[in-house]
Parts: structure tokens; sequence; C-alpha cells
């Protein structure tokens, strides 16, 4: 019997609080029309679309990545990775979502790849 309660009761406190989710985007800095997304317009981005959705911090990267477009071209291009770990909410998936969607329109992107992740947080 106290097997089944201490069951019940770790399976209710999963629901009880957001899990923490990781949401890493990858962002191409080819612009279709040719040249690149500029340090400054990123940045930009960065503090304008993304810090203001997320200010409890993120994590960005640079990177180099490969993938095929819509013609079936590999491209490969210098791109920027940023990680956000948050609770994971429908405000949050729809503040990633939004991301996503204004960095496409902004530089004409095909598309912007998102990962997600549950996560567990250790600080030590």
């Amino acid at each position: 019997m106290k097997s089944y309660l201490l069951l019940f009761t770790v399976l209710a406190c999963l629901g009880c609080a957001p899990a923490n989710q990781l949401n890493r985007l990858y962002f191409g800095m080819n612009k279709p029309t040719g040249g690149a997304v500029s340090e400054q317009e990123f940045n930009q981005f960065l503090h304008q679309e993304i810090s203001s959705r997320f200010p409890e911090g993120l994590t960005l990267f640079e990177a180099k990545g490969q993938w095929q477009n819509a013609k079936g071209t590999i491209e490969q291009e210098k791109s920027r990775v940023v990680e956000i770990v948050c609770d994971d909410t429908p405000e949050n998936r729809d503040k990633v979502a939004v991301i996503a969607a204004k960095y496409k329109a902004l530089f004409a992107q095909e598309a912007v790849m998102v990962i997600k992740s549950q996560s567990e947080i250790i600080f030590h």
C-alpha cells in the first residue's frame, strides 16, 4: 500500500511544476539574395527578439552548419546557435516559435531549426 501511495505522489508531482525545457535554435547566416547576416544585424536581433523574450539568460555559440535546402542543394554556412533553458509552458513554446518566424521573415530564411529536449538543471 505504501509503495502505491509513493508512486501516486511521484506521478502527481510530475504535473505540479513545469519541466525545464532546453531550446536550441540554429540560425543560418547566409542570405538567399546574397551576402550574409552581419554581426551587427544578428546582435540587434538577439537583443530585440530573443533577450527581450528570455531575459533570464541564454548561451550563444558560433558554428558552421550544413543542410540541404528545398531545391536539394547542400549548403554550408556560418551559423549561430542559441540555447535557452526555460519552463516548458505554452507561453514559452510560443515565444520560441515567434523568434524562429521573425528570423525567417527578417532575413528571408527557408528555416530555423529548433531542437527541444527536457533537461535537468544542476548548479555545483
